[in-house]
């Protein structure tokens, strides 16, 4: 639970009360907004890209105070979401041309070390790093709109790839190759009860418990519009909770079967985290923050921040507050664009 935030019970029998979190702002740099931000159990890690190709990484302890890490992917190239595995730090990304495939490894987020045997393994930009959380990782490409590329490791050191999703026309129009991949490029990458999880574009995904035999899923096609796909996500209980553009929430307890949940009446969710007890919903583009106990149910109150925060793009828990990463939305074409410099605010 936050601490500090009081729930205004009084006259309310089911379901959250309005409440007023006091948003405090922490840190701002002439920096990239972040695109991507999380907590490893011992540090929040927020990860920022521009269109010119200036990708940095920050962290902080506690959420209040930041500081500036290495980002090894340079140049005219977007770099991939972090991927944190428990012990060591995986990023992908380009050489600049924007379809020659690099991958590093880190322990600290400040010394690097070049992973050659990627470059071998994927030819393309990977658009997505996953790990299993016990033995696996798998990376995912699919750019310039052609086949979807895979590879695997049990180390982030030595790669394998396979053409398990080369055929998997129904992931192909996802990438839109003017946003650059990774999260800017229509393709997410997660891992939830078992299966790793490749999302593209329309509710359409594959899944798989080893990286190399894929499954077509097509209980989100008939939920999520055409041409959209996924923005943010999170677990909440037992639950995955997914959004989309111009949609509503989609959750889902076995990756397979889904179901809608449009009551919270959001434009476009940006930004979803949960503390275990309430999953907060962020709309940058209009609605402000909601909050729910009940995914299932269409009962969500206010969590009205003080002013607009485009920082609550991407959020994390620490286990005693919430970190909101600088951030932004654009609506042209529906994409998450990171808009402005970087910034961070915490709840209590």
């Amino acid at each position: 639970m936050i601490r500090d935030i009081v729930m205004a019970a009084a006259g309310v029998s089911t379901g959250p009360a309005p409440i007023s979190v006091p948003w405090t702002f922490r840190d701002s740099a002439a920096a990239p907004a972040t695109v991507q931000g999380f907590y490893t159990g011992s540090q929040f890690v927020a990860l920022g890209c521009d269109w010119a190709g200036s990708n940095t990484i920050r962290s902080s302890a506690d959420g209040i105070t930041w500081s500036a890490k290495t980002c090894p992917i340079a140049g005219f190239s977007y770099a991939t979401p972090v991927c944190w595995s428990g012990s060591q730090y995986v990023i992908g990304g380009s050489d600049g041309s924007l379809n020659a495939s690099l991958l590093y490894t880190s322990t600290d987020l400040t010394t690097w070390t070049l992973r050659s045997s990627f470059t071998s393994a994927m030819s393309d930009a990977p658009s997505a790093i996953v790990y299993n959380g016990s033995s696996l990782y798998v990376a995912v490409s699919s750019y310039w709109n052609t086949n979807m590329q895979v590879a695997t490791s049990s180390d982030a050191i030595t790669w394998t790839g396979n053409s398990s999703l080369s055929a998997a026309s129904y992931l192909f129009p996802a990438n839109n190759p003017s946003a650059g991949p990774g999260v800017l490029g229509g393709i997410t990458l997660l891992y939830f009860n078992g299966m790793f999880m490749v999302f593209a574009s329309g509710g359409n995904y594959a899944t798989s418990t080893n990286g190399t035999t894929w499954t077509q899923q097509t209980g989100l096609t008939s939920l999520a519009s055409a041409g959209s796909y996924v923005v943010a996500y999170c677990v909440f209980g037992t639950k995955l909770v997914v959004s989309f553009p111009g949609g509503g929430l989609y959750y889902t307890t076995d990756g397979v079967n889904w179901a809608a949940n449009n009551s919270a009446g959001l434009n476009t969710v940006t930004g979803l985290v949960s503390n275990g007890t309430y999953l907060y919903a962020h709309a940058a583009s209009g609605g402000g923050l909601k909050l729910t106990t009940d995914i299932t149910t269409s009962t969500w109150a206010p969590a009205t921040p003080a002013g607009s925060l485009l920082a609550m793009y991407c959020m994390a828990y620490n286990g005693t507050r919430i970190s909101a990463m600088g951030g932004g939305f654009n609506s042209d074409n529906n994409l998450p664009l990171p808009l402005g410099n970087w910034s961070a605010y915490t709840s209590p």
